[in-house]
């Protein structure tokens, strides 16, 4: 099942070519972002595990309030995904696991497919 863009918004910006290099070289991502793989954490994009502000696309996703950490910043879900679909993908949709964005997206997912809040869901 490919996640329809009425539910989560947004094109993909294709992949960054090397995680280390700019954000502007990128390659299109070879297809859409699945449910499966955001149950799975493998939709190419989330928490990159090295120190802080390593890489070009850390310091994106930290600019773009979207960093993980104890304290997020409390955006409503219209606002977080504008933010996240104007971020590159690290990897092709499916082919790496990565941490933390899946579940946020799946609750965005969950609430605009209920018609309800994630709280109230």
């Amino acid at each position: 099942m490919h996640i329809d863009k009425k539910f989560i918004g947004g094109e993909s910006k294709g992949e960054v070519r090397q995680i280390d290099g700019p954000l502007d070289d990128t390659v299109p991502a070879k297809r859409s972002i699945t449910l499966r793989d955001l149950l799975t954490f493998r939709l190419g994009i989330g928490a990159v595990i090295a120190p802080p502000g390593s890489f070009p696309i850390q310091k994106a996703i930290e600019a773009a309030g979207l960093a993980p950490g104890p304290n997020p910043p409390i955006l409503a879900p219209d606002e977080w995904m504008s933010r996240l679909s104007s971020l590159p993908l690290v990897h092709q949709p499916g082919e790496s696991w990565m941490y933390h964005t899946g579940s946020d997206i799946l609750g965005v997912l969950l609430s605009r497919a209920s018609g309800m809040t994630l709280e109230k869901f």
